[in-house]
């Protein structure tokens, strides 16, 4: 497993107030829409003490790339992926 971060350096020292947990398997075609819509739904209600925390379940498309290249995009939020290297989600 590895996990990938963002620095948030508008946020407090101690954990966000609001934490968004988004599993992803194969998401590459809706992962980024999906964590812009958050980034600016915080924002238009100006919170910035947020983050998104991505799991991404060994996905076999470009989510893992998607979701690099949004780490270090958002200067407001933080962004915590976490990548598994083998399926974990229930079959």
């Amino acid at each position: 497993m590895t996990t990938l971060k963002t620095a948030n350096t508008n946020a407090p020292a101690a954990a966000p107030f609001f934490s968004v947990v988004i599993p992803a398997h194969n998401e590459e075609n809706s992962i980024t829409k999906t964590c812009v819509s958050i980034v600016n739904a915080f924002t238009k209600e100006n919170i910035t003490d947020f983050e998104i925390l991505v799991i991404n379940d060994n996905s076999r498309d470009a989510t893992e790339e998607k979701l690099i290249g949004l780490v270090g995009n958002f200067p407001i939020s933080g962004i915590a992926i976490t990548l598994h290297r083998t399926d974990s989600g229930l079959r």
